[in-house]
């Protein structure tokens, strides 16, 4: 199993030990092992794979993408550097529509 190292894109780097949690403003349904979250703010839906609900189990509390990706590396199959890349990526993105905020 491979560890996480820091990402190698400079854009990353700041945002990998940062720790996300859920927004209080979103609320969830599990479907089929699938999230799909509802900005109570806005009232968009948005549909999680099942990684991306995995990702959304681990930010109940607060957690960092270093940690995220360290708890993904472990169940799946999948290049340190591209989860890590991943899941930072993702972690801004759930930021930035309003799921998530900074701890």
């Amino acid at each position: 199993m491979e560890t996480a190292a820091l990402p190698a894109d400079a854009r990353l780097q700041a945002d990998f030990d940062l720790a996300v949690r859920r927004s209080a403003n979103a609320t969830t349904a599990e479907i089929d092992g699938q999230v799909v979250a509802l900005d109570l703010n806005t009232g968009t839906c948005f549909g999680l794979n099942r990684v991306a609900s995995r990702i959304w189990q681990l930010i109940e509390t607060p957690a960092s993408a270093r940690e995220v990706t360290q708890s993904l590396l472990q169940v799946y199959d999948v290049p340190a550097q591209t989860c890590a890349t991943q899941t930072a990526d993702l972690l801004r993105e759930l930021v930035e529509i309003g799921l998530a905020e900074r701890a």
